[in-house]
């Protein structure tokens, strides 16, 4: 009896443990590009390794997509041949990367650009999903040695009903380092029951505000618009549209 009652109760405390769902496992690839931002080269390697297949990237001032490789030696030179650079506009770059079911906008500023007191930038991913839906959309600053700063960004339109969300960025300067200069926004999408596999399309924009206090914004396919209240810089990046099927 005793030992049947300690059999029954060694059964008892092993079945959670046997019967609990396991964690989800990381996308090693998305993992990869929140670890690694910017270094898109890296990040087409590690698709390929996992998907069998690399990414393609929407560069600003590119009508076709480039390989993660080619973009990485664009976003390199560009730099290279900008370091003096006096014009606000001719220091940012932008692009877009599918990296699995997530349409990532990427913006990049000169390092060692700083750019304007108190003002507000807004970056938008727009997107035409169909039966697709965003589950989660995710903003992130780094200053230019790629620390992550925190606090910089907030969400200000999630894209009800416009498929579009907007996110602030809080562009502003820490210890002569510009805190957002360079950073992501990541819309995680997901496909309901019964909603079958098809093309979706996504581009990127965003918008660079140097002094301007006051703002409101909207954003659709192909469009991010932006008024100001006040006097100031400001000038707006975009990519050409990327698609992909999934």
């Amino acid at each position: 009896m005793r030992l049947a009652v300690a059999l029954s109760a060694a059964v008892c405390c092993l079945l959670p443990a046997q019967t609990a769902a396991a964690a989800p496992t990381p996308d090693p690839v998305y993992a990869y590009a929140v670890a690694y931002p910017l270094d898109l080269a890296g990040l087409d390697r590690v698709s390929r390794e996992h998907t069998g297949a690399g990414i393609e990237v929407q560069l600003n001032g590119f009508a076709q997509p480039l390989t993660g490789p080619q973009a990485q030696r664009v976003l390199d030179a560009r730099w290279t041949a900008r370091k003096a650079g006096r014009d606000p506009a001719d220091n940012l770059s932008v692009g877009f990367v599918w990296v699995g079911t997530v349409a990532r906008g990427i913006w990049d500023f000169r390092d060692g650009f700083v750019g304007g007191v108190k003002p507000v930038d807004l970056s938008s991913v727009q997107l035409s999903l169909g039966c697709t839906r965003i589950k989660q959309t995710i903003t992130r600053t780094y200053d230019y040695t790629n620390e992550q700063t925190p606090n910089a960004a907030y969400l200000y339109s999630g894209g009800l009903g416009t498929n579009a969300p907007i996110s602030a960025v809080k562009d502003a300067t820490s210890g002569h380092k510009m805190v957002t200069d360079h950073g992501v926004t990541d819309v995680i999408l997901t496909r309901p029951r019964g909603c079958s596999k098809h093309g979706h399309g996504a581009q990127y924009t965003y918008e660079h505000n140097q002094g301007q206090s006051g703002f409101s914004a909207s954003a659709g396919w192909g469009f991010l618009s932006v008024s100001y209240s006040g006097s100031g810089v400001h000038f707006q990046k975009g990519t050409d549209p990327s698609y992909k099927t999934f």
